[in-house]
Parts: structure tokens; sequence; C-alpha cells
């Protein structure tokens, strides 16, 4: 993303001198993996004697001598047939033609007779005591009842319940009640395509074949009262923060407000980086609860996201965590957060060198 001014920008060709570029390694594997099914005790139980292995219907039969010695001899009696077929036909001997392809023809059958049964694999015959269903991969063996004749007097073979008569239990039981509770969305309140989205780096957005990415949001970093929504895309709306002010505020901001009811807005863009919107987390408390109100206040419908942190180290999940605190600290509440936003990058943190530095209010990190 190039946010220097027009001769910064970056056409796709070349050096990259201005802005802020990563590239990464895709690995794509067209193996699919599958979680292996864990069968319980009565359907192992049930899988291990519904099938019985009998003795195999032939066996390889190792070869002696003799018959090394018959093979060799047939081979040389074949092998002489073709070389007198090949000389009478040449000379125009049509008897010794026709009996060389008699012999041949006898040497085949022989041969195939007498070692075709011997060649073939041996293989295993199961009987089942009872009809069973095999089981597809994603399907449990599941043991099939089967009926019940006259009593006898014969013992009966012991059921697995009564080998196993108790199953253990772990029961946890929590010392304290859990602070916060985190809440799984189902799967059906987002579609497929509201799951991707991407950023306007260079406007107009016109200009680009985005129907081709089938995303169903995008970004440009900005708040906008009237922004393009090619392909029905929802435009992400975002306050821009510095420290402890932000923009835009008073009625520009009421007004972008009012034209798009229902917006998802973004406050701020990692504040946790010092070239980007460079705040302390107690700042970041203060302009998000003043912004976050705000906008619910004028309209109800909308959704607020908390400004991504870079990316999820200690370093920045440390600052993130003060934000919550000074949250608390200031308005006796957990942060009232619609939607949480974390960056995904591999940066380097390191004080004056490249990379994303080390945040803000943050004097000892880590400690």
């Amino acid at each position: 993303m190039d946010r220097g001014s027009p001769k910064n920008e970056w056409d796709g060709r070349g050096a990259f001198t201005f802005g802020e570029t990563e590239d990464y390694l895709v690995s794509i594997s067209l193996y699919a993996t599958t979680t292996p099914q864990i069968a319980s005790p009565t359907s192992l139980a049930t899988a291990m004697v519904t099938t019985t292995p009998t003795a195999p219907t032939s066996l390889p039969v190792e070869a002696g001598w003799w018959q090394s010695l018959l093979c060799f001899a047939m081979g040389l009696v074949l092998g002489i047939a073709l070389m007198a077929i090949w000389v009478a036909r040449k000379r125009g001997h049509w008897r010794f033609f026709i009996g060389g392809l008699i012999l041949i023809t006898l040497l085949l059958i022989g041969g195939g007779l007498y070692y075709g049964p011997r060649s073939a694999p041996p293989a295993l015959v199961a009987e089942r005591s009872s009809p069973a269903v095999t089981p597809t991969p994603h399907e449990r063996l599941i043991p099939t009842p089967t009926a019940t004749g006259e009593p006898t007097t014969e013992p009966a073979l012991p059921t697995l319940e009564s080998v196993i008569s108790s199953t253990p239990t772990l029961n946890i039981a929590p010392t304290s009640e859990p602070e916060f509770f985190t809440a799984t969305p189902l799967p059906s309140l987002m579609s497929l395509r509201d799951r991707f989205g991407f950023g306007e780096a260079r406007a107009p957005i016109d200009q680009f074949a985005v129907e081709q990415l089938h995303a169903g949001w995008y970004c440009a970093w900005r708040a906008d009262p009237n922004p393009a929504r090619p392909q029905g895309m929802e435009f992400v709306q975002m306050v821009q923060v510095r420290g402890a002010s932000f923009s835009p505020s008073g009625q520009d901001l009421e007004r972008v407000i009012q034209s798009n009811p229902g917006s998802l807005w973004l406050i701020g863009n990692e504040p946790d980086v010092i070239w980007q919107d460079n705040t302390t987390p107690t700042d970041y408390a203060w302009v998000y609860h003043e912004v976050y109100n705000l906008l619910k206040s004028r309209d109800p419908t909308c959704q607020v996201a908390i400004a991504g942190i870079a990316q999820a180290t200690p370093l920045r999940l440390q600052y993130l965590d003060l934000i919550l605190q000074a949250y608390r600290d200031l308005y006796g509440e957990m942060i009232p957060v619609d939607v949480w936003n974390v960056h995904g990058y591999i940066l380097r943190e390191e004080r004056g060198s490249w990379g994303v530095d080390i945040t803000p209010g943050i004097s000892d990190p880590c400690s």
C-alpha cells in the first residue's frame, strides 16, 4: 500500500520505493486430510466378532528342480518349433510349417493348464455370522442386533457389557467463574462471499475488475459519505486515529453516519505501530469510547470494530491487554466490541529498525 505522493505510487513494475509491501510463500496441497474416526468399544467388539477368516483357498507352491528343468525344456522346444516354422515357410515346406504351429499350440495350452492355477494369488474367504453393511469412511460401526432362538442350556459367552461394567468419567469443575465469555457465531450468519474483502490501495476502485475477486466488502482506510459499491459490495468505514485525536469528527462524521446506516466502522488502524496511528493504550481506550458511543447513538444498527494490531505477537497482545485494562479503569466495564480485528503480518519488532518497532506506551516489552 503506497500512501505517498503520486510520484511515489507503484505501478507494479520494478522496485517498490515507498510504502508497505509483503511477500509470502503460499503452499497449496492437493491432498485431502481426513480426521480419523475413533470407534467406541461396542463397535470395535462388533467389528472383531463379525468377520472370521478361514484358511486360504490356495497356497503358493515352491518350484522344485524338476519343475525348473521342465520349464526350461518346454521353452527350448518352443524356440526350436518357432525356428522350424520360420525355415519351413522360407523353403515352402508347408507340412513342417503346419506341424510346427500345432506343436506350439499344444505347448501353450499345456503350459496354461499346468501353470495357470499355480500362478493365481492366494485369497482369504471370510465367513460372517450375520449380514452386515460395510461402513463408509464417515460412518461408525454400529452393532447389528440378531434374533435369538430357543434358549439352550449351553453357557452364553460373556457380553461386552459384562466385561466393561462401567465407563470412567472425568468431571472438571471450574474453580471460579470466568470473567469473559466468548460466543461463537453460527456459520449461517455470514455468507461465503462476505468472508472475503480487500483494501483499496489506489483510488478510484472503478478502474479495477474487482468483480473477479468475488468479495463481499472492501475498505479504503477512510470515511466516505458516498462510497462506490461495485457488485453490491459493502464499504467498511474507518475513523482515523492519531494519538488522542480522531477524524472525521463533528458535522463531517455526522454526515457520513446518516448517509450510511448499518455500516461496519473501524476505529483506527494499527494503533500499536508508531508510523501508523501511534496511540498509547490509554489514549486509544478514550478515543474508542468517544467514537463508539457517538456511532451507536446516531445509528444503533451499525457495527463497531476495534482497530487491528499489526500481528498477534506477545508484545502486541500485551498492548491489547493494556487497552482492555485502560478502558476498564476509565469506565468501569469491559470494552464493547462488535467485531474483533487482528492483522496477520510477520514483521520485526525492534526499536529503531525496520518492521513495526516497539508499541507506544510500553517501555519494558512483555514484562
